[in-house]
Order: structure tokens, then C-alpha cells, then sequence
């Protein structure tokens, strides 16, 4: 696996479309089986309708592109005051800063929204949204059940 630099690329945060679901699809298939269970606890890529609904969540969703190449993707589902989050980062462009540039983006367009918390169910040992978290500065809790982490975020104000 080749890391390339990240200042050696430009990168662009923008709001997922429906007409994104080769690029989302692309990106899926180019993830390693860690990376597919970190994101949906399975080592199987999510079926052409998942993908079509994940096209489909509009601003409440951002694809992270380099070039015509998505990168990264993450959403948040809402309910009431609360959201499920997700973030998915091609291994690739992992740990250089994409996937917390992420969830700051999203997280802004939540609390704009009138989000206060996000929710999200990770592998125990998904190590890596741990970290991002401790970095965001947020207030956020972990616990385990099962062999998964139900993390509950404080977006604040």
C-alpha cells in the first residue's frame, strides 16, 4: 500500500449527489476488508441499493474527492435532536487528516441542522475513530457491548 503525501493533492469536501454512486461504489471497491468491517462491522461491500441510498441522503452526506476519485464519505441520519454518523476513508488516504476534517464538516452541518448529538456503533477495535475523537475536542462517550463500541458524541454549540 502506497501513502502519498497529502499536500501532494488537492482535496474537496462537497455535498453527496445522487449521480456519485460509481464514485461511491469505485471507492468501495478499492477499501480493504478492515476497512469495510470498521465501517459496517461485515467484510462485504454494501449492496447497489445501499449504495443508491447512500447517494440519496444529500447534505446530510459529503464526499471527501481527489480529482474525479471519491476518497472519503460520511452522513448522518437524524432523529429528533439526535444522529447516526458515519465516515469512511479510503485506506490509502488514511491518517492524514481527511477523515477529522470529515466529521468537522458534517458535524457543523448537524448542529446547523439542530443535531446535538451524534451516535454511532464501531468494531472494539477501530482504534482510529477513537482517536479522531479525542482530537475533535468534543465531549464523547464510549462503551462496550457485544464486542462493539456504542459511542455517543456531544456536539455542543
Amino acid at each position: 500500500m502506497t501513502t502519498r503525501p497529502l499536500e501532494q493533492r488537492q482535496t474537496v469536501y462537497r455535498a453527496i449527489q445522487h449521480a456519485d454512486y460509481e464514485a461511491l461504489a469505485a471507492l468501495h471497491g478499492r477499501l480493504s476488508e478492515t476497512s469495510l468491517y470498521w465501517r459496517y462491522l461485515r467484510h462485504t461491500a454494501p449492496s447497489r441499493d445501499e449504495l443508491v441510498a447512500m447517494c440519496a441522503v444529500g447534505s446530510r452526506g459529503m464526499a471527501v474527492m481527489s480529482g474525479q476519485q471519491m476518497v472519503g464519505f460520511g452522513y448522518y441520519v437524524p432523529q429528533n435532536t439526535k444522529a447516526e454518523m458515519a465516515l469512511l476513508i479510503e485506506d490509502n488516504y488514511q491518517r492524514q487528516g481527511l477523515g477529522s476534517r470529515l466529521f468537522q464538516e458534517i458535524a457543523n452541518h448537524a448542529r446547523w441542522e439542530g443535531i446535538t448529538t451524534f451516535e454511532a456503533i464501531a468494531s472494539a477495535d477501530n482504534r482510529g475513530l477513537v482517536s479522531l475523537l479525542r482530537r475533535s475536542g468534543l465531549e464523547y462517550r464510549s462503551e462496550f457491548a457485544y464486542g462493539f463500541r456504542e459511542i455517543t458524541i456531544n456536539l455542543g454549540q
